[in-house]
């Protein structure tokens, strides 16, 4: 005999399965595969014209944004244009910062993904840069004078 919770895992896998099923027959019958979905909906080209390829070393394939300038992205998808800053360091940033901290400032470096760097969203709206606000704004300490956050 088999107890109810065994029951209920068995009919949750099976609901599951089914869907994973339908999911992938539809996309066979539309003839959609996911590198179709990808390049339609989910990629961003990065135009030629913003970047610079270092062709050096294993980093064959490395792309960097030239330095100081404005790049506007506007998949159709999206429905709005999304101006991306980047400063002198071809950091997603909206001001430039000195190798050397100054007396009284607090760095923070953000390390990650897209969310990090704010793919889709204006510069100045990203959370680096709504963190580096609110800790300027809000936050008051005795030995900091100002806070960078650097992406």
């Amino acid at each position: 005999m088999m107890s109810p919770k065994f029951k209920s895992l068995l009919l949750l896998s099976g609901i599951i399965l089914l869907t994973v099923i339908v999911i992938f027959l539809s996309l066979k019958i539309l003839g959609l595969n996911s590198s179709r979905l990808y390049d339609k909906y989910i990629s961003s080209d990065i135009s030629r014209s913003v970047v610079f390829e270092n062709i050096g070393g294993d980093l064959k394939y490395f792309y960097e944004y030239e330095s100081d300038q404005k790049v506007q992205d506007s998949p159709e998808w999206l429905g709005y244009t999304v101006t991306y800053s980047y400063n002198k360091d071809s950091l997603n940033e909206r001001y430039n910062y000195s190798e050397e901290k100054g007396t009284g400032v607090f760095r923070v470096i953000t390390l990650g993904d897209s969310f990090t760097f704010g793919l889709h969203v204006n510069t100045e709206e990203n959370y680096p840069e709504q963190l580096e606000v609110i800790l300027n704004n809000r936050l008051k300490c005795k030995n900091i004078s100002k806070f960078e956050v650097i992406n």
